[in-house]
């Protein structure tokens, strides 16, 4: 299975980093209010970025008094597969729509 090139936000030391790194599978967040689409859609390395990204977006909007922002949640899979029509090889990104929660110390993707 090839992997792909994305630049996704990784969580280190304290601080969100912007790093371009090869993989097969992501999650995103995005932020919307009632009515709306999402207008941010941040992309991160894993389930546990994903969750201090949701906890680090609530805190912002918090400190700016901020009301009625929700959250959407992303798993994104790339796959390169064949194109029916040309036959060429494509890049297909499968998203997943789900739900993060948290059990104890672990962070969880749950896929609705």
């Amino acid at each position: 299975m090839q992997e792909h090139r994305k630049r996704l936000n990784t969580y280190e030391n304290g601080i969100f980093v912007s790093r371009t790194v090869t993989t097969n599978l992501y999650y995103s967040i995005g932020a919307y209010q009632e009515g709306d689409s999402d207008i941010d859609d941040v992309p991160v390395a894993t389930v546990a970025d994903l969750w201090y990204m949701w906890q680090e977006m609530k805190r912002d909007d918090s400190a700016c008094g901020e009301r009625g922002w929700k959250y959407h949640f992303y798993r994104h899979e790339i796959t390169t597969e064949e194109n029916p029509l040309s036959g060429k090889p494509e890049t297909v990104d499968y998203v997943t729509p789900g739900k993060l929660y948290r059990r104890g110390n672990k962070v969880f993707f749950k896929g609705l």
